[in-house]
Parts: C-alpha cells; structure tokens; sequence
C-alpha cells in the first residue's frame, strides 16, 4: 500500500489527553470535565495543574498498563476511528501501531 492511500486516524481522548497521562498511573476514574481529568493527573503525578511537562520520573514503561486503565473497568476499547465514552482514549491503537503493545 502506497503511503498516498494509507488510512489515517486520529487520536480522540476524551475529555482530554490526560487520561492517556494519569492511566500511565492508575485506573482513570470517572472524570466530569477536562477540569477534573486533569486535576486528577496533576496529583498522581505530582505536579502543579496546569502545567505542560511530565515528572522526570514519568513511568514510560508502563505503557500495556495505560492501555487497560485508560477506560472505565468493563468498559471495551473504542474502536479504530471512533470516539469512546468519557472518560477513554484510542491511544491504544496508536501505541499498537507504532509496536509498543
């Protein structure tokens, strides 16, 4: 397949890309707002919200781990090219594509 006909997808998490951060960490919780999500991630990983950077010690292995916590438990992986419930992410596809998982 010629890189011209290549599907591309998006990433959509939702409310926002912390989820894919704080399931770096632990199980996502149920997030009411982006405002909540990423309060959440800021505490787990001990910095200040609002800012853009992660810890030193951001744990980058522990990416299959993410994969499973960056969703609600019961909750199935959205599919490719859709966007799932609140909280969830797609990064999983992307991580698999890329040969991470």
């Amino acid at each position: 397949m010629s890189k011209k006909s290549r599907p591309v997808h998006g990433v959509v998490s939702v409310p926002c890309f912390e989820v894919w951060l704080a399931a770096h960490y632990c199980q996502v919780r149920n997030y009411q707002d982006q405002h909540d999500a990423r309060r959440h991630c800021a505490q787990i990983a001990h910095v200040r919200e609002g800012e853009k950077f992660l810890p030193k010690d951001f744990p980058w292995d522990a990416v299959a781990e993410a994969a499973q916590r960056c969703r609600l438990a019961g909750v199935p992986e959205p599919e490719l090219g859709t966007q799932g419930p609140c909280p969830s992410t797609t990064m999983p596809h992307l991580m698999r594509g890329l040969g991470l998982l």
